[in-house]
């Protein structure tokens, strides 16, 4: 099954440039290791600790010249309202198989 997206809940809808292109990219396809499908304000902080955690483990997903570059949360947050058809992956399941990261800012 192909990996899909929806944007249209999101503010804006459409991606407005070339760095949006490549975080929307990028975080469409971390839906899949992360096992969030929809990012809302509920569950924001939840959706950014696993992509921490998921950065923290292989390296940033982003790269420029000088190197990896992380998500921040108003970068994760511009998402809202992005639906994808990654499989759900329980809080306790995924725990289970990734570091916790300790980090207030996700909160």
């Amino acid at each position: 099954m192909a990996l899909s997206y929806d944007t249209r809940k999101c503010n804006p809808p459409t991606v407005q440039n070339e760095k949006e292109k490549c975080d929307h990219y990028v975080l469409c396809t971390m839906s899949m290791l992360h096992g969030i499908p929809e990012i809302t304000e509920e569950n924001i902080a939840e959706v950014y600790a696993r992509i921490q955690s998921l950065e923290l483990e292989y390296g940033g997903w982003r790269l420029a010249n000088d190197g990896q570059i992380k998500f921040t949360l108003e970068e994760v947050r511009r998402w809202i309202g992005m639906k994808t058809n990654a499989l759900p992956i329980s809080k306790r399941k995924f725990w289970r198989n990734h570091k916790k990261v300790n980090n207030d800012a996700h909160a």
